[in-house]
């Protein structure tokens, strides 16, 4: 049953033992009900996730780890691209044709799981279970994307304008035409996917047409540094003083030209060519980085050779506000580096890491046993906190939790409603809970698709990093990758946890005399909850979670409600959120009582609370495991 479509992003990837880069999927996915425009309004919101600038670097560099690793699909020889070889990239697909909630009144859930929706990006593009035709997205310059639709009985090529008008003359389905005429709106203009680039990532399904492939632009991204114009005389002798001065030792002449405009952006890419970095350049460094993070706070010090020692003196000034520290690219970042920083810069609440030296091991041992460092820490960008666990499906989690969202809904197969987070931050959380609730205020009571139905809503509405009010939702910058663990539910973290079912009516627990005409039925409680020994939280850190591990009922918990959890995260040295992300959760939270007779749980409700869960997660890992031929 179903309108079954598939997505897939392809990206041009050098093969193993080969020096050309070919086109190649490197994320497939499947949805169960996508027809009409729905394909088109989830591939709009799919590139523009992509084209957001930070999204786009994390993106690029997983196409880089790809580069040179993998054989191509046809080969048998060389090595096997893993099932799911870009997690985020995947995770990117999965939200934007899964979840809507740009805007809370109209939103839009899909029914599934990121786990049970992903396919292997080494299939065939027509081998999945398929009614309704393919989409297919190059992502190889995400600031760029291109896309197409695909009739796969006849391996034909549609755009946004083709596929809808081919679908609505063939069904009697009764979209009004201004929806339809939007939709395709939304994509014009963006290039297409051509035959030849589909011939090249699944050369046994597609044949070339022989004529020339248009030029593709290598690896290029609205990441990168903007190219120059040509440079003036004074910008040559500019260029050619950084060098003199970092020969000599003196570049105090140089460090008063840093402030003027366009100069210092000019100093900082002559600055960036020297490898090793020299002592001499750390003073001219120092002011470059005054000058950069005097607006946003923020500091790129991307493929900068700089050791350990020079990137703490260059950042030692404490009238400088830092808040966001970009060090992808730079090999001599350790996990002690991270230590030091982190000491010498606690308020620092974005620290990226992409081709660093840091070791998921070390990055991992640094949370566990330092957690202090982090109370600060919104987003923390390394490929150990951006991957979905692969090497085993019962594994729910890389690192240990220590905020867990959970909606006890009537979970079916597919998942369980359930994001964990390795950093509490009172900030992102305010936000993610604010996200993921206010379309249960904003929706009509009885609604289908609701929030409670949709298994992979909670992980999208906990990805994003905290927005300004002028940044919509849709334009987020998605900078966590939720994890699904269970830890909270036997002590480790923070949980809060949501009872609520399908159509937003309760299936079990106790009456809600506050709502009369539903006080049968409407039985929704959250809860935030908090294990009270230590000993349990730091044994659970240091092992893995498990979504069918034993759920202990016997532990011991306190129930907070917004205010207790706030002024909790502060005298342990937590940011606060703004008072107006506060009052706007607030407000979510006052609507959730009122229009859905929300209260909060009781002690008498936990054990009740946890015990479900344990039956529900235990079904669930037994038919993951019947599913995959194990039983």
């Amino acid at each position: 049953m179903g309108q079954r479509s598939q997505t897939f992003a392809i990206a041009k990837v050098v093969p193993y033992g080969e020096t050309k880069a070919y086109y190649r999927c490197v994320a497939a996915w499947h949805h169960q009900w996508c027809y009409g425009i729905l394909p088109l309004l989830a591939s709009r919101r799919f590139m523009t996730l992509l084209e957001q600038r930070e999204n786009a670097e994390i993106v690029l560099d997983e196409l880089r780890r790809l580069q040179g690793q993998y054989g191509r699909q046809e080969s048998q020889d060389t090595p096997r691209i893993p099932r799911v070889p870009c997690s985020y990239i995947s995770f990117l697909i999965g939200s934007a044709w899964n979840v809507d909630i740009n805007d809370p009144f109209k939103s839009y859930f899909h029914r599934a799981s990121f786990q049970g929706s992903l396919l292997p990006a080494d299939m065939l593009s027509g081998e999945g279970d398929n009614n309704e035709g393919i989409t297919v997205i190059d992502v190889t310059n995400p600031s760029k994307p291109a896309y197409c639709f695909v009739k796969l009985d006849e391996s034909r090529i549609l755009s946004a304008a083709q596929y809808a008008r081919e679908y609505y003359a063939n069904t009697n389905d009764n979209e009004p035409k201004a929806l339809i005429r939007d939709a395709i709106d939304a994509l014009d203009g963006i290039d297409m996917v051509t035959l030849d680039m589909l011939a090249e990532a699944w050369p046994t399904e597609y044949e070339a047409p022989g004529t020339p492939e248009p030029p593709i632009a290598e690896d290029s991204s609205s990441c990168s540094t903007p190219e120059s114009p040509v440079p003036s005389l004074f910008d040559l002798a500019l260029g050619a003083a950084v060098e003199q001065g970092l020969a000599t030792g003196d570049t105090s002449g140089l460090e008063s030209v840093v402030w003027m405009p366009e100069k210092g952006s000019m100093i900082k890419a002559a600055l960036l060519k020297q490898n090793p970095f020299p002592d001499t350049g750390l003073s001219l460094l120092a002011q470059v980085i005054a000058q950069e993070s005097r607006s946003e706070h923020k500091v790129d010090l991307r493929n900068f050779s700089v050791n350990t020692d020079q990137l703490l003196s260059v950042l030692s000034d404490p009238s400088i506000t830092i808040r966001t520290l970009n060090l992808s690219g730079n090999a001599n970042i350790t996990g002690d580096t991270i230590r030091k920083v982190l000491t010498a810069r606690p308020t620092l609440i974005c620290l990226v890491l992409l081709n660093t030296s840091v070791r998921d091991e070390g990055l991992k041992e640094l949370i566990i046993t330092e957690p202090k460092l982090f109370y600060h820490m919104q987003d923390l960008i390394h490929p150990f906190l951006l991957n979905q666990v692969e090497s085993d499906t019962d594994k729910a989690s890389s690192y240990p939790n220590v905020f867990l969202f959970i909606s006890n809904a009537s979970f079916g197969a597919d998942g369980i409603p359930v994001a964990s987070l390795p950093f509490l931050n009172p900030p992102k959380i305010v936000q993610g809970l604010t996200d993921a609730l206010v379309s249960y205020v904003a929706m009509p009571k009885f609604s289908i698709p609701s929030p409670s139905m949709c298994y992979f809503f909670p992980r999208v509405a906990f990805s994003s990093a905290v927005r300004s009010v002028t940044r919509e939702w849709s334009e987020r910058y998605v900078s966590t990758f939720p994890q699904e663990s269970l830890g909270a539910l036997e002590g480790e973290g923070w949980c809060f946890a949501l009872k609520i079912c399908d159509l937003h009516n309760a299936a079990a627990g106790e009456d809600y005399a506050d709502d009369p005409e539903n006080s049968a039925s409407q039985r929704v409680a959250r809860t935030v909850l908090k294990s009270a020994s230590e000993e349990r939280n730091a044994a659970h850190a240091s092992e893995e979670s498990h979504t069918n591990a034993p759920l202990s009922t016997s532990i011991h918990s306190m129930i907070y409600d917004l205010e207790d959890f706030l002024e909790v995260m502060i005298s342990e040295g937590r940011p606060a959120p703004t008072a107006a992300a506060v009052g706007r959760l607030r407000r979510v939270l006052k609507l959730m009582k009122s229009r859905r007779g929300v209260r909060l749980m009781e002690e008498k409700d936990i054990k009740p609370f946890i015990e479900e869960t344990q039956r529900k997660a235990s079904r669930l890992a037994a038919f993951r495991h019947w599913y995959e031929g194990g039983a």
